[in-house]
């Protein structure tokens, strides 16, 4: 399991917008259960965005610094009449000290939320100078650190980018639009200067945070008023920031997730688009990261018991996880391997060879199903989750088919295509499994047959 200041592999990475805005009274609850639904989270690093409560983020601090010593924990404007950029990051590793530069002047950025404005040396923030709306009243940008992942740099950028609303005219909307498009190009041109040609051709950089950029359940676009405006800002997005990354730079859920699911975020009270983004270039050829497991991390927001009312809801949006890890066979849900069973059981070899990894299997057809490993890793109760291909962030329920210590195998029903998680992101356990796999037929269904 990963300690403060040593992190093995995998490495768990989120994006969060908490919605702690200054006017909001229950800044302060939501705040403490934000940071206790963090640690439970097991995450090594998190950013935050929309702290703009002093409160709330005094709340964060004091409940996540015992656990996350090294961070971000303000960063303000150039200028007194705007707030501060509301972000906040939260690593077990430490931070690189990057120097000083002029650029970045005393008060952009604090070690602790009271003490006297300083420059912070492992810092650096732009703040995009397009904005519009009341997004004209913060001080919105990008932020960088570094941090050091197996002896190797991992540059990582934060931030929000303009925001459009529901109440918004379509040209009120077009201008938010364009100002989106404007940051993004600032942003590029930021990476460009703090990290140079060399860092961006071959070594790993992570982005995350609040795009405002939509991808939605209807295709690309934003949700307006029963229409889908400008579904090309997420392409061109990728045409401003790709041009940077010789290698790939890859929006992880795009890549790593089935396509069934497309690990909507936001509103959280019924969610129809992913405005919350976490990219990856891979470029460090020592150290190729992958995502094994992107998820929903509906837990950020949600009440612990999963209710959808609004007054139970932590933030508007959800989370987004992802458990970074070296390539594997079968590594990732994208590169699951295609299980047909057709009544008989079946046996595949496994192995997991890297601490913390996992194997993705489909099931391709519906019906019931027992599952169960068998081998060395068996003894060790090795993890296996069983996903629906729409939802691969909360595992399906199961029955267990066994009598006393010995669980036999898992039982599922399900009604369509899924995907089978074999091993657990917090486990170091390694080496060779077989993996069991019954469907009952339709005869032994309608008589209860037993099938283990």
């Amino acid at each position: 399991m990963n300690v403060i200041g040593r992190v093995s592999f995998p490495l768990r990475v989120g994006t969060f917008n908490t919605q702690l805005l200054p006017y909001m009274v229950s800044c302060r609850s939501r705040a403490r259960s934000i940071a206790a639904r963090i640690i439970e989270g097991g995450y090594d690093l998190i950013g935050l965005s929309e702290v703009f409560s002093n409160q709330g983020r005094r709340e964060l601090l004091t409940g996540l610094l015992p656990h996350y010593p090294h961070g971000v924990w303000y960063v303000g404007s150039r200028s007194r009449l705007r707030l501060d950029s509301g972000l906040m990051l939260f690593s077990k590793l430490p931070l690189d000290d990057l120097g000083y530069e002029r650029q970045f002047v005393p008060g952009r950025g604090r070690t602790s939320l009271t003490g006297a404005g300083e420059e912070v040396s492992y810092l650096r923030f732009a703040e995009y100078t397009d904005r519009c709306c009341s997004d004209g009243l913060a001080a919105k940008g990008c932020a960088y650190v570094r941090i050091s992942v197996e002896g190797h740099p991992l540059h990582v950028f934060l931030t929000h980018v303009q925001a459009s609303y529901l109440n918004h005219s379509v040209t009120r909307y077009l201008k938010t639009v364009a100002v989106r498009a404007a940051q993004i190009r600032q942003m590029a041109r930021f990476m460009q200067s703090v990290l140079g040609g060399d860092s961006l051709s071959g070594e790993n950089v992570l982005i995350m945070g609040d795009f405002n950029v939509h991808w939605s359940a209807g295709g690309v676009g934003y949700p307006h008023r029963g229409a889908r405006l400008h579904g090309d800002e997420w392409e061109s997005m990728f045409e401003t920031l790709d041009p940077l990354f010789p290698g790939e730079l890859v929006d992880v859920w795009r890549r790593y997730a089935p396509t069934a699911d497309l690990g909507l975020t936001y509103p959280a009270a019924g969610p129809n688009t992913r405005p919350d983004y976490i990219l990856l270039s891979a470029a460090d050829p020592e150290l190729p990261l992958c995502a094994q497991h992107v998820s929903v991390a509906r837990n950020l927001a949600r009440d612990g018991h999963g209710a959808d009312a609004r007054e139970l809801l932590l933030s508007d949006h959800f989370g987004v996880k992802a458990d970074l890890n070296l390539p594997a066979p079968h590594g990732n849900a994208a590169d699951a391997c295609a299980l047909a069973v057709d009544g008989n059981e079946i046996r595949v070899r496994g192995r997991i060879g890297n601490p913390g990894g996992v194997q993705w299997y489909r099931l391709e057809a519906p019906g019931r199903y027992l599952i169960r490993v068998v081998g060395a890793l068996a003894e060790a109760n090795i993890r296996t989750e069983l996903y629906a291909e729409q939802d691969i962030s909360r595992p399906l329920e199961s029955r267990t088919a066994g009598a006393g210590e010995h669980v036999i195998a898992k039982e599922y029903t399900v009604a369509s295509p899924s995907y089978l998680c074999v091993g657990d992101a917090r486990d170091t356990v390694r080496g060779e499994y077989t993996l069991q796999v019954h469907k009952a037929q339709r005869a032994q269904l309608e008589t209860g047959q037993s099938v283990v």
